[in-house]
């Protein structure tokens, strides 16, 4: 979330949901007049939907991130 709050990302809802085993959190955001749909589900990971080019931004400013945490 950090990525995103970085690129002047802003909240429209968030949900979680429990079924048994089973969590899943979506999250909407509205990101340079797109809507991102961000779904984290137990089992299954982390996705992320919505407009191409703003989703091929957030993955490059996530690779960046995450070759910025030292090991």
């Amino acid at each position: 979330m950090d990525v995103l709050r970085q690129l002047g990302a802003s909240l429209i809802s968030r949900n979680r949901a429990v079924a048994g085993s089973q969590e899943i959190e979506t999250v909407l955001l509205q990101l340079a007049g797109q809507e991102i749909t961000i779904e984290a589900e137990t089992y299954v990971g982390l996705s992320i939907t919505g407009d191409e080019k703003t989703i091929s931004e957030i993955l490059g400013r996530v690779r960046q991130a995450i070759r910025s945490i030292p090991i």
